[in-house]
């Protein structure tokens, strides 16, 4: 019988260790647009520096889980653009009723949320913010200095979010390659956490920031 039982469990590990173990994808690249003016921060994307952007190829799409494996039903599309003294980012995010976006579970990051993070790798230091679909704002290792909108449409929501660099203690040069991340939590168009770059766990992860290339 004890044989028995322990062919059963060699057979079990053998099992385990024969599984399929999902294998981290290369980390991504985007890249922000230059801007001599910055936009509006009201919750729309209306503005030239968003177009600079899109014309500049300074976008990208949040779209799968933080794990890698699967691709969320309204995929998120993020603009990029800088100036001297920040980084813009502009978030469309498609819901099928806005009306339903969660904004009151008790946390930031129960509710319908993104996550943004941004990173001097010469420095070593990195900071994230958090805006919630009722425009609430979470900064997590930086200055209080971040602030941004959200904008309600019946099937979308938009955030228009400033990430200063003084927060990080340097400003970027055309040419430089810091490490970038847009995250989140979707709830009301079902539940998932999503990433740009998977991070195979939570989203603190700097090994897992893109490459975010600045732009002449």
């Amino acid at each position: 019988m004890k044989r028995i039982v322990y062919l059963l469990m060699l057979a079990v590990v053998a099992a385990v260790l024969a599984a399929p173990v999902a294998a981290e994808t290369p980390n991504l690249g985007a890249s922000a647009a230059y801007i001599t003016t910055a936009p509006v921060i009201d919750g729309v994307l209306n503005d030239a520096a968003w177009l600079t952007a899109s014309q500049m190829g300074a976008k990208l799409v949040v779209d799968q889980d933080n794990m890698g494996v699967q691709i969320g039903n309204t995929p998120r599309v993020a603009y990029l653009a800088y100036d001297d003294y920040n980084l813009y980012v502009g978030i469309l995010m498609p819901s099928a009723d806005t009306s339903k976006l969660v904004t009151t579970a008790g946390s930031f990051w129960n509710n319908d949320e993104i996550e943004v993070f941004l990173e001097c790798r010469d420095l070593l230091k990195y900071f994230k913010v958090t805006v919630d679909a009722g425009g609430a704002l979470y900064e997590d290792m930086g200055k209080g200095e971040a602030y941004a909108a959200v904008g309600l449409n019946a099937n979308s929501w938009v955030v228009e979010l400033v990430m200063p660099f003084s927060t990080l203690g340097r400003a970027p040069k055309a040419g430089d390659v810091w490490g970038l991340n847009i995250c989140g939590h979707q709830v009301a168009d079902g539940d998932m956490w999503i990433t740009w770059n998977p991070t195979y766990g939570g989203f603190n992860n700097p090994a897992r920031f893109g490459d975010l290339v600045f732009l002449p």
